[in-house]
Parts: C-alpha cells; structure tokens; sequence
C-alpha cells in the first residue's frame, strides 16, 4: 500500500510543508483532487483572513476522512478568552512578529461551513478542562 505524504518541518520552522506560514491563504494547494486519504486541520482556519476557502481545499484535496481540530466559542466570554490568549500565545512564540487574523466561529457557525459542503460530522466535543475551553 502506498500512502502519499508532505513531509512538515516543525512548527518552529518558517515552512510548513514546504510554504511559508499563511502563504497559501486559502490559494489552490499543489496536489490533484482527492490526493490525500485523511487530511487533518489543527487549529488553523481561525488563522486565515478566509477560512472558508482553506477548508474548500482541504475537501478538494481529501478522498476519504477530513479531521479538523478548531477552537470555539459558546459565548462572548468565550470568545474575548479565545482571542486574547490566542493573540499573546502567537506573538509570544514568534517574538511578537506574528500578527494573524483569528476568525474564531461558535458551534453553529462552524457546522454550517460544514453542512454547505456536505461534510457528515461524527463527532463534536470539547477538549481539556473548563478553563482551557474558556481560553483555549
């Protein structure tokens, strides 16, 4: 069996699979459609200016199994809790150079994105502790 891969350098690394961090923007990745057997999105679509056109590529470019792992929010504390520890995590990793949208989504708005392309979610849960859902 023979499983195609893009080797990923580590995230401390200015390239990840061989383009630099928010490069491609949502822009036509480098693969035929339906390269990919799973294809997973960890916590990255809040990051782009247009997640909506990330995750279209990412259906393009998967056959069978598309894992995403996204923060969210279910209230406006939530949210306000999101964004500020995203953006001091972000800039503190990258000596304050990194300066990212952050389209964070509730449930709904997210399932949504979801329901347009005909994705069937199996599964939804919150991950870690109530603060680390508050913040994370």
């Amino acid at each position: 069996m023979h499983n195609s891969a893009t080797p990923l350098r580590p995230l401390s690394s200015p390239l990840v699979g061989g383009y630099k961090r928010g490069e491609t923007r949502g822009a036509r990745l480098p693969f035929r459609d339906a390269t990919f057997a799973t294809t997973l999105i960890s916590l990255a679509l809040h990051h782009y200016v247009e997640p909506e056109a990330v995750l279209d590529e990412a259906v393009r470019v998967t056959r069978s199994q598309l894992i995403i792992l996204e923060s969210a929010y279910r209230n406006r504390w939530e949210r306000f809790g999101l964004e500020r520890l995203d953006d001091w995590l972000n800039r503190h990793r990258h000596n304050g150079a990194m300066h990212v949208p952050l389209a964070f989504k509730g449930p709904q708005e997210w399932q949504q994105s979801f329901d347009m392309r005909q994705l069937r979610t199996v599964e939804r849960r919150w991950l870690g502790s109530w603060w680390e859902r508050a913040a994370a």
